[in-house]
């Protein structure tokens, strides 16, 4: 299909977020999370001051854009719904190009989406804010990933009982 067809049919939108990603792909600057393994089960469990748990989530970047930060965030089925995670905050190694984090979740036996995002600075506002409002919203879900934070990944795996 010629590109002006591709173009019409798909929206240069469309035609312009899959070459991003394709280059990010490519280049090897898509984060990516190595661990928990898709459909896996949560580890490394540790207990949470106030009750429930958190658990481990690592993974990979290349590089790290100046002023962006890597941020976990726990996202209903569906996409509906997603909680930042920034208690925990994300440590970004770039010497060996990983990094890891912490999500907690008080559910169990439960298949959880968790969304791994490069965020820039106007989405670590966005989610610092929600964790200093939390108490008095009672951490109110967002309605979903904010779209600026488009370098993302996602993994569904299971709370254990």
């Amino acid at each position: 299909m010629p590109l002006p067809e591709v173009v019409e049919t798909f929206g240069l939108k469309a035609v312009m977020r899959g070459a991003a990603q394709w280059f990010q792909a490519v280049s090897g600057t898509k984060i990516k999370i190595t661990h928990p393994r898709p459909m896996g089960v949560l580890d490394d469990r540790q207990t949470v001051r106030g009750g429930g748990y958190c658990y481990a989530v690592r993974g990979t970047l290349k590089r790290l854009p100046i002023d962006n930060m890597i941020w976990l965030l726990v996202e209903e089925q569906g996409g509906l719904r997603a909680w930042p995670q920034g208690f925990h905050p994300v440590v970004y190694d770039p010497g060996i190009k990983e990094w890891h984090g912490r999500i907690s979740d008080e559910r169990t036996n439960m298949l959880i989406k968790i969304v791994a995002v490069v965020a820039p600075p106007t989405s670590q506002d966005f989610f610092s804010y929600y964790e200093r409002a939390g108490l008095a919203t009672g951490y109110m879900a967002l309605e979903r990933v904010p779209p600026e934070c488009k370098n993302r990944d996602y993994v569904q795996v299971y709370v254990p009982a």
